[in-house]
């Protein structure tokens, strides 16, 4: 996994699917919901987590919603 993560990422997040995009989020979130277990620094830590997963989780749901049409296409 470690390994195909490096291998998208040098092509950027383009190379992914909606649903690989929606799946690396949840991945993130679930990781964030296990590490916040501690408390003090870590509450500050989650904190931000959130912050960053909200907007990838936005952004993600916008780019699953629009319509692509390609040349050559009738409306």
């Amino acid at each position: 996994d470690y390994m195909e993560e490096l291998e998208h990422q040098k092509g950027g997040y383009l190379g992914y699917t909606i649903s690989e995009l929606q799946n690396i989020v949840a991945s993130a979130r679930q990781y964030s919901d296990d590490d916040s277990s501690d408390a003090g620094k870590r509450l500050r830590k989650r904190q931000d987590d959130l912050m960053l997963l909200e907007k990838a989780e936005s952004l993600v749901s916008s780019l699953g919603q629009l319509s692509l049409s390609l040349p050559g296409e009738n409306d």
